[in-house]
């Protein structure tokens, strides 16, 4: 079975625009998550990896990082003037994340189930 941009997600997905550093390793690249759940991300990025390559994310929380590893499932190259239109990105699974990412994610759901609520 494909897992591509059509594929039905098993946790809540949030937009949520975030710069972080990725990589095979090491951290050398730079890319933006669009939207983000707890199995899985969009991470757009002129640096696209193979499906099936492990990697590497640190996600800024706050005044720190969680360091999320993942596995690239699908993978798409967009061209420079289409850019903005179809960016260049991947679809990553999330293999393992800190407790901290998952309480944000908690988080985020809470604060967009109920917008007034006051939550921390």
């Amino acid at each position: 079975m494909s897992r591509g941009p059509g594929h039905v997600m098993r946790h809540p997905r949030y937009a949520k625009r975030t710069t972080v550093r990725f990589g095979e390793g090491m951290l050398t690249c730079v890319g933006v998550v669009e939207n983000l759940s707890l199995s899985g991300l969009f991470l757009t990025s002129t640096r696209v990896f193979a499906p099936g390559t492990k990697i590497l994310i640190d996600f800024p929380l706050g005044n720190t990082t969680c360091r999320l590893e993942g596995m690239v499932r699908w993978a798409r190259r967009g061209s420079a003037t289409l850019m903005r239109v179809v960016p260049s990105g991947m679809g990553i699974e999330i293999i393992s994340a800190s407790q901290a990412y998952q309480e944000m994610l908690l988080t985020i759901g809470e604060q967009r189930k109920n917008p007034h609520a006051n939550v921390h």
